[in-house]
C-alpha cells in the first residue's frame, strides 16, 4: 500500500525507539525549519510504549507535516534494516530520505542545496551528509572488511533509484571470504549503495566531501560515541546545547567555547 502520494516532492523516514524519545522530540521539531519543499516527516514508532506515546506524540500530530507510524511488533523492536525492507516500498514521493532520530536540522539550507543538486543530475542517485573514511572503497576495520557506505542517517535517495535495486536489502550482512579470517561486512543500507553504483552505474555523493560550508547546518549528536544511557529527560536540554556548541561554537568565538563544551560534556555525560 502507497503511504505517501506523489504530492509532496519529498518524504523523510524516521525511525524511533523508546529511550531516544526525548531526542527525537528536538530533531522532529527541527523539520519545521525547512522552506519552499513539500514534504512530509514519517515518524516510524519502533516499540514505544504507551506512556511514552502519550506524552511526545499527540504534541507530533499536530505538526502539520508530521505522519505517524506505529510497527505492528509490539514487544519486540525490529532491526532498523528491516524496517528500511518493509516501509520504504510503500512510499512514492520523488525522493526519499532515511533519517536518524538523533539527527536535528539548526539550518535547512543544505537541504535545498542537495535536492537542487540531485534535480540536475539524472546519474545521481543519492546523497548523504557524510561517507565512510573508505570514500568509495572498501576498509579494514578489525576482522571485517567493511564496505563503503554513504550514511544513512541523513541520506536522500531517488525513489525511482531505490525500485531499481528493491531486490536488495537495506540489513547488515556478514559474508566470509575463502581463506581468510576475516569476512567482508555491509552495514545497514550498503547492499543497496553498491548496488546503485556497481551494478547499475549511478552515482552517490557525500555533502561533507563536497561542500564544507554547510558542516554547521545540522548534529548528528549520538555520531561520536556518546552513551545513550546518561542522555535522559532531565538532562537532554544541557547536553543538546553542549554539543551544538562543541561543534559550532557561539558567537564567533569558535574554539574557546567549543574546547569548554567539549570538557563539560566529557565530564557529565562520558565517552
Amino acid at each position: 500500500m502507497t503511504r505517501i502520494s506523489q504530492d509532496k516532492k519529498i518524504t523523510f523516514f524516521m525511525p524511533v525507539i523508546e529511550r531516544g524519545v526525548c531526542l527525537a522530540d528536538y530533531c522532529i521539531r527541527s523539520y519545521s525549519k525547512i522552506r519552499n519543499i513539500s514534504f512530509t516527516l514519517i515518524v516510524y514508532l519502533n516499540c514505544v510504549g504507551d506512556s511514552i506515546k502519550r506524552k511526545y506524540v499527540h504534541k507530533w500530530r499536530r505538526m502539520g507535516y508530521v505522519e505517524i507510524i506505529e510497527s505492528d511488533y509490539k514487544k519486540s523492536m525490529l532491526a532498523h534494516g528491516a524496517i528500511l525492507d518493509i516501509e520504504l516500498k510503500k512510499i512514492k514521493s520523488p525522493y526519499i530520505a532515511t533519517v536518524d532520530y538523533d539527527f536535528e536540522i539548526i539550518d535547512a539550507k543544505f537541504i535545498n542545496y542537495m535536492l537542487e543538486r540531485m534535480d540536475n543530475m539524472d546519474k545521481l542517485a543519492a546523497m548523504s551528509v557524510g561517507c565512510t573514511s573508505g570514500g568509495g572503497a572498501v576498509y579494514r576495520k578489525g576482522k571485517h572488511i567493511m564496505s563503503a557506505r554513504w550514511h544513512p542517517y541523513f541520506c536522500i535517495y531517488k525513489q525511482k533509484a531505490l525500485e531499481l535495486v528493491s531486490s536488495f536489502s537495506h540489513s547488515p550482512r556478514r559474508i566470509p571470504i575463502p581463506g581468510k579470517d576475516y569476512s567482508l561486512f555491509y552495514d545497514v543500507s550498503a547492499r543497496i549503495q553498491e548496488a546503485l553504483v556497481k551494478t547499475h552505474g549511478l552515482r552517490i555523493e557525500a555533502l561533507s566531501r563536497s561542500e564544507n560550508k554547510f558542516s554547521f547546518c545540522y548534529i548528528h549528536y549520538l555520531s561520536i560515541g556518546w552513551r545513550k544511557e546518561y542522555i535522559t529527560e532531565s538532562n537532554i536540554r544541557a547536553y543538546r546545547w553542549l554539543r551544538i556548541l562543541s561543534q559550532n561554537g557561539f558567537l564567533g568565538r569558535g574554539k574557546i567555547i567549543k574546547k569548554i563544551a567539549n570538557i563539560l560534556l566529557i565530564s557529565f555525560f562520558g565517552r
